[in-house]
């Protein structure tokens, strides 16, 4: 038996992803407090619902987690100057719930960078490398929530602290969670900025007044700025959920069009050639392929709002599988059809027609509607060491509104040192510093020093 027994401290209820809930009803709201007394757990389910869009279920009863009751038994009990929110959670995630969940979790943006990474290594190295990168995140996801079981931890840091019983574990994980959502937000305007150039009206309009000042890339990345910094601001989750139902329309309608578009053109066109193997390329784009699997950070607070949590274990191995498949699939057919040709980013092979432009526009308000959820754990990481202390007050809220539109600029100015000619790099940087450890090799550590005295390896 595991004989260190868990409690939960201030620094354990400070987790990762239990905290960015915290912090979204924010230190200077004063129209709401939030219950000191939650365990983490609450918070998991708030998070849970308020990113991956549960509440969509709500018309089928019994479906959605989150039964949030107001535990205050009269309006007289609560102080005169703030209404006190307390929550008394229910686990009751269905199975359809959690594989939902669990779907949305894994599957991003990047998906549309698999059929470029295809075609640099290989369409052999490239099916290979999906389905073997799909089968490791599975495993590190059941090693992760078997070190759940083992101490108690709900959150992936705070199993982190436990197994090296030292703060450095948790501060390990949430670096590399900075980092990444960092990088992930600066390939956000890459992305975008590479898109809407596809649109001859906007490049000629760009060339023809900005030529002469800077590339037309920078004043895309410059225009995502005065979008982005404003939603910056924005303290709940739960304003950005009507908005990202709509991301989400957006962008499985935009990867469906594709692949049905793509699919097309391999059957009415001639056969494109296509390498096999590719090692040089397969060792440049190894680590870009991780990035596809996101979401491990959710696998912990999807376990916990299941009503049948030993159930887990299937659904996550059932949903990796199809995710792999349909990534391999998606990867392939594009590949297939466009061959040597096949463009970093799979909407910039559609025909420039009505739907095709629908695409890249619908693609890229979805990474607009999304962009503050990716930046909300960086930000949430470095308030809690550059305002740890402040007292709620406008002058908080004043500089931590400075300090989050600086973040916003900084990784826009990464983004056009970048560029789209260097994105492959970054994509590879990210990869193998960040994405790589949080995936892999925190899992294996942690299980390595939390189970083994147990005997437990069965996966």
């Amino acid at each position: 038996m595991y004989k260190s027994v868990w409690k939960p401290t201030n620094y354990a209820r400070d987790g990762y992803v239990s905290n960015i809930v915290n912090d979204t009803i924010d230190d200077t709201d004063d129209d709401v407090e939030v219950d000191e007394t939650f365990p983490g757990l609450s918070t998991h389910h708030l998070d849970l619902a308020s990113l991956y869009m549960i509440p969509l279920l709500e018309s089928a009863e019994g479906e959605l987690g989150d039964e949030i009751i107001d535990t205050e038994k009269t309006p007289l009990d609560r102080p005169k100057a703030k209404r006190r929110a307390s929550y008394k959670l229910k686990n009751t995630n269905s199975n359809w719930s959690t594989a939902v969940a669990l779907i949305k979790g894994m599957v991003g943006v990047f998906i549309l960078y698999l059929p470029f990474l295809v075609s640099k290594t290989g369409i052999v190295f490239g099916t290979i490398f999906i389905l073997m990168f799909g089968s490791l995140s599975t495993w590190s996801m059941l090693l992760l929530s078997e070190c759940s079981d083992a101490t108690g931890c709900q959150h992936y840091g705070e199993i982190g602290t436990e197994a090296l019983q030292n703060p450095w574990g948790q501060r390990f994980v949430d670096i590399s969670i900075f980092l990444s959502q960092l990088g992930f937000c600066i390939s956000y305007y890459t992305y975008v900025s590479s898109n809407l150039l596809s649109f001859p009206l906007v490049d000629s309009v760009l060339t023809s007044h900005f030529s002469n000042i800077c590339r037309n890339e920078i004043v895309l990345v410059c225009l995502q700025i005065l979008l982005y910094v404003p939603l910056s601001w924005v303290r709940r989750l739960s304003r950005l959920s009507q908005t990202l139902v709509f991301a989400n329309v957006f962008m499985v309608s935009g990867v469906l069009i594709t692949y049905g578009y793509s699919a097309y053109n391999l059957i009415s066109t001639e056969p494109k050639p296509v390498e096999a193997f590719n090692l040089q390329g397969s060792v440049i784009f190894l680590s870009s392929f991780v990035i596809s699997f996101e979401g491990i950070g959710l696998v912990l607070p999807i376990k916990e709002s299941m009503a049948n949590k030993q159930d887990f274990s299937g659904i996550l191995m059932k949903v990796m599988f199809g995710v792999s498949t349909v990534y391999a699939l998606f990867a392939i057919t594009i590949y297939l059809s466009f061959g040597a040709n096949t463009s970093r980013f799979a909407t910039l092979d559609l025909p420039e027609n009505v739907i095709g432009g629908f695409v890249k526009l619908a693609y890229c308000g979805a990474i607009f509607l999304t962009y503050p959820l990716m930046l909300f754990p960086a930000i949430h990481l470095l308030e809690r060491i550059l305002f740890k202390g402040w007292k709620k007050s406008s002058f908080t809220t004043t500089m931590k509104n400075v300090e989050r539109s600086v973040v916003v600029v900084l990784t826009a100015v990464v983004s056009a040192t970048v560029s789209a000619k260097r994105f492959d790099s970054l994509i590879s940087l990210i990869g193998s510093i960040c994405v790589i450890p949080l995936s892999f090799v925190f899992p294996a550590l942690f299980h390595m020093i939390l189970c083994s005295e147990k005997g437990k390896w069965t996966w």
